[in-house]
């Protein structure tokens, strides 16, 4: 039977503040990524790029629709009509075209006529008097004009003054084309102004990425270096994917640590712990008999201390399988209750040659569990409870539901665990001082703890205060 004293996973080390860079010359330390060989640069150059052809496109399209090119279509599209209606004027004389020039009016909206005779007097147009602009010259001018229940009209205008004193003048609105153009200015404006914006940022962002990701090499690279796990990386924010990252880092690094104090201390443990029965069993063997056969009891205890021995490496083989999560698990529907009562009856003998009573009290209760590992740990606890409870003692052996869980109990009326040792019992070759002087090499825990582990269960050690003798320990293994 496998003893009880076992391993858990050592206290988790409070993380220590990144350790500075090295003074010396290692390779790794002078590693040190240029900016501009990161690809957080190249991203910066990308998005930057991007906006920029953006940012052009809106400039040609600004030069397309720019003032001078409205100006030059619509001057030329008022001197076209200015010519019309002069050869116009010439052959048919005035009032025609002022109807035609009523037509005009009817069907363009955006469209500015006045015909002025010869003593100032309007003839047709839908303009009320000759703006001051217009002057005495030839050739287009602007000016704007007021309107009743709607925004103030810019127009472009051109004046024809005929032979016989008339005068007339041909104008269009603009206004429409220029608030378009004045939209493409303050979208350029705001290109720009995000052009910059993008440039800095991807520099101040870029920059910081490279800084944490060179000391992020620079902290593995000096821990591949000195074999010290004890480095961790300083995070300098907690908001974004780099500080989430480093924290993780840290937790592995933590987590690696630890795994190898573990094997540190398990190699010690085993060669301390192999000591004595080596040692033992090489004296019986150097004190056999060289003049006699070796007897059947001589050949016993040397079978004995061998499968002893045996036996301790096959547990560190199977809490390595469990902890490793190499043991496929036969996964069905369990009733736990019977299994328990199944435990009970096989050991039930073992505690009726200590006198132990042993009592259960039962719920039905059925769950999805690998049911031979279960069985297993199951045995080992309520043997180490019989093996540490003294004569005419008492062990309870329960399953209960709790918060819709199964709970398995086993509570003895031995002399319990100090609470300084609870968490170091599941410790590989770990022996508290009730237990240095018992057979076994402090296995037994430790290889509970990985199959409840392994099963997704829990196993909780508390203090025993219901026993007749006022101490013991309750084991409770709460399944998934």
């Amino acid at each position: 039977t496998t003893t009880m004293t076992s391993d858990p996973a050592p206290a988790t080390k409070e993380a220590s503040p990144a350790t500075p860079p090295p003074t010396g010359t290692s390779p790794a330390w002078q590693w040190n990524k240029p900016y501009t060989r990161s690809s957080s640069f190249f991203v910066a150059v990308l998005s930057t790029a991007i906006l920029a052809v953006g940012c052009a496109m809106i400039g040609y399209f600004l030069y397309l629709f720019s003032e001078t090119d409205f100006s030059r279509e619509t001057g030329k599209a008022i001197e076209a009509d200015l010519a019309n209606f002069r050869e116009w004027h010439a052959y048919h004389g005035a009032a025609p075209l002022a109807g035609m020039l009523g037509e005009r009016i009817r069907h363009a909206s955006d469209q500015y006529f006045l015909l002025l005779d010869s003593s100032g007097n309007k003839l047709a147009g839908n303009l009320e008097a000759m703006p001051p602009e217009a002057g005495g010259q030839r050739g287009l001018f602007r000016f704007r004009l007021a309107r009743a229940g709607g925004p103030e009209a810019a127009l472009i205008a051109g004046v024809e003054r005929f032979d016989n004193g008339d005068q007339l003048l041909v104008g269009r609105n603009i206004h429409a084309l220029e608030s378009a153009r004045h939209r493409l200015l303050l979208l350029a404006k705001v290109c720009l102004g995000a052009l910059i914006l993008v440039i800095v940022g991807n520099f101040i962002i870029s920059v910081f990425l490279v800084r944490q990701v060179n000391h992020i090499a620079a902290i593995a690279a000096d821990i591949i270096d000195t074999g010290d796990l004890s480095h961790r990386i300083a995070p300098s924010t907690r908001w974004d994917d780099l500080g989430y990252l480093i924290r993780i880092l840290n937790r592995m690094l933590s987590h690696i640590e630890q795994l190898v104090i573990g094997v540190k201390q398990v190699s010690d443990n085993i060669a301390h712990d192999l000591r004595t029965p080596l040692t033992r069993l090489q004296h019986r063997i150097e004190s056999l008999p060289s003049d006699r056969p070796v007897s059947e009891a001589e050949q016993l205890a040397l079978l004995n201390e061998a499968q002893s021995l045996l036996m301790m490496f096959n547990s560190l083989l199977r809490i390595a399988e469990m902890e490793a999560g190499n043991h496929a698990l036969e996964i069905r529907e369990t009733a736990i209750d019977r299994l328990v009562a199944d435990i009970v009856e096989l050991l039930e003998p073992l505690a009726a040659e200590k006198d132990i009573r042993l009592t259960t009290a039962l719920t039905s209760r059925t769950g999805r569990t690998d049911r031979n590992l279960l069985f297993q740990a199951l045995v080992n606890i309520v043997e180490n409870a019989i093996k540490f409870t003294p004569p005419h003692g008492s062990i309870h052996v329960g399953v209960e539901e709790r918060d819709g869980r199964s709970v398995i109990v086993v509570a003895d009326s031995g002399p319990g665990i100090a609470d300084q040792d609870k968490p170091l019992v599941f410790r590989r070759f770990y022996r508290t001082d009730a237990s240095r002087h018992s057979s076994g090499y402090g296995l037994g825990l430790s290889l509970v703890n990985a199959i409840v582990r392994h099963l997704g269960a829990e196993i909780v050690l508390q203090d025993n205060p219901g026993s007749p003798t006022g101490q013991g320990l309750r084991v409770e293994i709460l399944l998934a």
